[in-house]
């Protein structure tokens, strides 16, 4: 009850006063966290089903955190999909093989993002259901990352514009794409670190 439905067409929430109010700047610690149930199966890629981005500009790409549906066979297989404004695309898995991750294909899931407060690369932490995803694999290639550790940039400019559900392409006016089908609900930001038990 309560959630979002988002049908993976053009279905978003706009929430620009998150990224522009100030509660997240450069070298600052953050959480991120959201209950979704993904409804979609036929897309297989791994930049797809966005669950909720940052960009400053107009449609430059600060975070993108989704779904990594790749098809078993490429690089990698289930997992959470991030990106930030320097780090390649990757995925976390709860597994040391990145051709068995978790498929998010049915019920409801719980994920929160962590960073601690510092400049330049932090190790930084992804939970699904409460339970860290310790390995993380490079999209191109499917090499670990950093040795399967998980690190963020800083946000490295102001940012302007949240939304849920989706990511912004370059256009003027931006155009919204890889659209996330299904529930979102219980959207939740910090400007700290959350722990294991507080998340």
């Amino acid at each position: 009850d309560g959630a979002a439905y988002f049908d993976g067409v053009n279905d978003y929430i706009n929430a620009d006063g998150l990224a522009t109010g100030g509660d997240f700047a450069e070298d600052g610690a953050w959480t991120f966290s959201c209950w979704f149930m993904n409804t979609d199966t036929a897309d297989s890629s791994e930049t797809s089903n966005i669950l909720f981005s940052f960009h400053s500009g107009t449609t430059t790409n600060q975070i993108r955190v989704g779904l990594n549906q790749n098809l078993t066979g490429n690089y990698v297989n289930g997992g959470i999909f991030y990106a930030d404004s320097r780090t390649s695309n990757i995925v976390m898995t709860d597994n040391d093989d990145p051709d068995d991750g978790t498929q998010f294909v049915s019920g409801w899931h719980h994920l929160a993002i962590t960073r601690p407060a510092g400049a330049g690369f932090q190790n930084s932490y992804c939970y699904v259901d409460g339970i860290l995803q310790q390995y993380a694999w490079k999209v191109s290639d499917g090499t670990a990352y950093n040795s399967g550790t998980f690190q963020t940039d800083p946000f490295t400019t102001t940012l302007t514009k949240f939304s849920i559900g989706q990511e912004y392409d370059a256009a003027d006016p931006p155009t919204i794409t890889d659209e996330f089908k299904g529930y979102i609900c219980n959207v939740g930001a910090w400007d700290a670190q959350l722990t294991q038990p507080q998340i």
